[in-house]
């Protein structure tokens, strides 16, 4: 009987590990957005996420690589959204999401 109950609890933990891992590797991606929203202007299912452009800043950072000298360009590219009505033509605010980063090494060691 012991035996029996031993078993079957440690058939259940390692059940339980084995699913765990399975469960915790399915991440929603950030992308997936509902198509449609209701509009708080109309009260129509037609509001939507619209890019709008894209914009880049650029930075000098010290060196990535900690050589003495020199410095790191960092330029980003971030795209803009927007939420459009397509029944209303409403336009909300616009926002930002950094979606490039590009790091050009300029450190060095002095001759």
């Amino acid at each position: 009987m012991n035996k029996k109950l031993v078993s079957i609890l440690i058939l259940g933990v390692i059940s339980f590990m084995l699913a765990l891992p399975v469960s915790a590797s399915q991440n929603v991606s950030e992308g997936i957005q509902p198509r449609v929203q209701e509009c708080g202007r109309c009260g129509k299912m037609s509001l939507h996420v619209v890019k709008c452009g894209s914009r880049t800043s650029t930075a000098e950072v010290d060196c990535g690589h900690g050589l003495p000298f020199g410095s790191d360009a960092v330029k980003k590219t971030y795209t803009i959204y927007q939420y459009k009505c397509s029944n209303c033509a409403y336009g909300s605010s616009t926002w930002e999401k950094c979606t490039n980063t590009e790091i050009k090494c300029g450190g060095y060691y002095p001759n």
